[in-house]
């Protein structure tokens, strides 16, 4: 018997051709392979200008909520009177200058309660203060994350100082009930207070980070920096009206960025005290100099930050 022919099989099919998407620019073809195929990220140093990338920022966006978290819950987790600490500096030296001006019988210079005056001024000084000195102790703190892990730098300052800010809106609850029960009510400039308390947020972070770059070549300046806030009490109107300074010093006192931020801030709480239009633009221009000059700093140290750390 002859054997059947082979069976011949079927040619193959030319493979179809794959459809390229296109794009709108370069940027969104180049995205498109990142997340096709993952690529090499490079590390370099920031260059000398205070240039910050937003978009690593925001990507690293989970990073800061989990480290501002962190530092909240390390403040105040093992304090059972931890919402009392947060208030008790403010309240304590508001009750001492209150029975020292009774006792002296000196005048203020403002229609003010003095209590208001004295707590609104304490708790945005030691705000302040508090941010200032996290802000540049925050590299030698994240220390060792910074070693093991990479993240952009600037979330450790940041976080430090967001953290921070939970304790001023907790002092900000009892400086609050006070207005209420003395009566006294806050103007339309109240809708200023969140620029103000930026102004003030953004001071703290530029001197900060230019202290923070400078202690990492020696712990004087973490001295210096706390001599200098607290000598900060003194010449900032915290305590006192600049009402009670002669009026020939008055200019040079109003050179203190701060002076600005503080006679704002209790014009913004209080309806009857004028808004110093020109001293707190001033104190604006300042914190965007210190801020710039912050950045700039903390970018040149960030070169040898592991081997300085």
């Amino acid at each position: 018997m002859t054997s059947p022919p082979p069976a011949i099989a079927p040619p193959l099919a030319a493979p179809a051709a794959t459809a390229v998407p296109r794009f709108a620019d370069a940027d969104a073809a180049a995205a498109a392979d990142a997340t096709a195929t993952p690529a090499e990220v490079l590390i370099r140093p920031p260059g000398r200008l205070a240039h910050i990338d937003l978009h690593e920022l925001w990507a690293y966006r989970g990073t800061l909520a989990r480290k501002i978290k962190q530092r909240v819950r390390l403040q105040y987790d093992d304090m059972w009177l931890g919402f009392f600490w947060a208030v008790a500096r403010p309240l304590i030296m508001v009750l001492v200058f209150w029975a020292f001006r009774r006792a002296s019988g000196a005048g203020l210079g403002v229609d003010i309660d003095y209590r208001l005056y004295v707590f609104s001024g304490l708790v945005l000084w030691f705000y302040f203060t508090d941010a200032t000195a996290s802000v540049a102790a925050s590299l030698s703190k994240d220390a060792g994350l910074i070693r093991k892990v990479y993240f952009p730098r600037l979330i450790s300052p940041l976080s430090h100082l967001f953290a921070d800010s939970y304790t001023l809106v907790v002092a900000a609850v009892p400086l609050a009930m006070f207005m209420y029960f003395i009566g006294e009510a806050p103007g339309w400039h109240l809708v200023l207070l969140p620029l103000i308390v930026a102004q003030i947020m953004l001071l703290a972070l530029g001197i900060g980070m230019f202290f923070s770059a400078l202690m990492l070549s020696g712990r004087d300046w973490e001295r210096f920096l706390r001599f200098a806030l607290y000598v900060g009490l003194w010449v900032s109107p915290v305590i006192y009206s600049i009402n009670m300074i002669p009026e020939a010093y008055h200019g040079a006192y109003h050179l203190n960025p701060l002076s600005g931020s503080l006679l704002a801030a209790r014009a913004a709480l209080f309806e009857h005290f004028p808004f110093p239009w020109g001293s707190w633009l001033y104190a604006c221009a300042c914190s965007a100099v210190a801020a710039a000059l912050g950045l700039l700093a903390f970018q040149r140290a960030q070169v040898s930050l592991a081997d300085r750390l």
